[in-house]
């Protein structure tokens, strides 16, 4: 699994990785062709500013030696040249300035032809040439040529090509440590997500261990008191009221038994939901009248505060959701308290809040208190909130607690909006 999850990610990184070095390539190849089309642009200029020299110098056909090798001199001093020549049509040197290489660089080797001009008859040129000590040039098939520095554009390319060099080599580290650090984190996701299913499939194990517990000792009660009903039954026959009572504290005992399985059942299964909207402020006055005995035994008060909202849910385990919380709720109370129910929209849904001022729930047991057989009252079952919450789960909604300064409890239900 983690292997599966590892390599689209070395994928990925190969082909951006890929990427990154091709296009510096071909960047640097763009480089390359730029800087050589400016070097050829610059040899050509220089060759036609040479042509303009050998012109000068040897004119009406002729040229003095000594004149052209200062002129040839001072133009590859002036445009930093390695070497320059006027060239005859078998390949011989006229003049030449500079050191003449065997095999050199085309790249760096620029020529032309060159046809210096004529003298007219009797001209001004020939009587020129007679006064001097001047050298004729053949008619036809010279060539001057030139060899540019190398240095210049070497340099030039060679700085490119470190620069390219060294984005690469950035990129592809950034592109590492990135990578390394979203394998980091996924590594790091995983194995929390991991840990997190174990906690969870621990919890689980317990709840389960806890439920189970709880349920033999809520079943093995009852079922030792039939069996003990049973064996009078068997070893000393009843008549008339014994038996009457000892069959009632059977059907008692048995009736006892199958409604904790049915409260199993219940918190180890998802309940089939039959959701209706209805009046949430009918259903709580119902309740009010079913617990009104247990509040004027404690001369405690209940106020409900919810007219005008309409609940979308299962009618019956809502009941029992809200018949839960507040047996709970008035079990808690002293002579002459307090119990209020107040309803309202918010962003997310709706809210229901069921406050009491009662002796409030231990520190103890909070983090544990929506856990099955966790209970703090004498002659408690620890299944009532259990199977509150488990409704609220079933129906989407959140159960949660909290605590009333400086003392009481209150009980938050969130239904969300549709």
């Amino acid at each position: 699994m983690r292997v599966r999850s590892i390599t689209p990610t070395l994928l990925v990184l190969t082909l951006a990785l890929t990427g990154v070095l091709a296009w510096q390539y071909l960047d640097y190849r763009s480089q390359v062709h730029s800087h050589e089309g400016e070097h050829r642009r610059h040899g050509i200029a220089v060759l036609s500013a040479f042509e303009s020299v050998a012109f000068r110098e040897c004119r009406g056909g002729q040229y003095d030696p000594n004149n052209l090798a200062k002129a040839l001199a001072e133009t590859k001093a002036k445009f930093d040249l390695a070497w320059l020549a006027l060239e005859g049509p078998e390949g011989q040197i006229i003049a030449q300035v500079g050191e003449r290489q065997e095999q050199p660089d085309p790249l760096h080797v620029f020529q032309k032809s060159f046809t210096p001009p004529r003298p007219r008859r009797g001209g001004f040129g020939r009587r020129f040439a007679a006064a001097r000590e001047f050298v004729s040039l053949p008619e036809d098939g010279l060539e001057i040529l030139i060899r540019t520095d190398p240095s210049e554009l070497q340099a030039k390319l060679e700085e490119d090509r470190h620069r390219n060099l060294l984005t690469a080599l950035s990129l592809s580290l950034a592109l590492l440590l990135f990578t390394g650090l979203y394998v980091g984190r996924t590594r790091s996701l995983e194995l929390r997500s991991r840990l997190l299913a174990s906690e969870e499939k621990l919890r689980s194990l317990e709840y389960l261990r806890r439920l189970g517990a709880g349920l033999v000792h809520e079943t093995k009660n009852p079922l030792s008191v039939v069996r003990g009903f049973a064996e009078r039954i068997l070893h000393k026959p009843l008549e008339g009221e014994s038996l009457t009572a000892s069959a009632r504290a059977i059907l008692e005992e048995t009736d006892r038994t199958v409604s904790r399985l049915d409260e199993f059942l219940l918190l180890s299964r998802p309940a089939e939901l039959n959701r209706t909207p209805f009046p949430l402020g009918q259903l709580l006055a119902e309740l009010a009248i079913l617990l009104g005995p247990d509040l004027d035994s404690r001369s405690a008060q209940l106020d409900i505060h919810c007219t005008d909202l309409i609940l979308d849910a299962d009618r019956e385990q809502i009941r029992r959701l809200f018949m839960n919380l507040l047996l709970n709720a008035t079990a808690a109370l002293s002579e002459g308290g307090h119990i209020q129910i107040d309803c309202e929209a918010i962003d997310s849904g709706q809210r229901i809040t069921i406050s009491d001022d009662g002796c409030g729930v231990p520190e103890e047991l909070r983090d544990t208190l929506f856990e099955p057989y966790v209970t703090g009252r004498e002659g408690g079952t620890g299944l009532g909130l259990s199977i509150a919450h488990r409704i609220a789960l079933d129906h989407g909604f959140s159960l949660r607690y909290e605590p009333v300064s400086p003392t009481g409890t209150r009980m938050i239900l969130e239904a969300p909006r549709d």
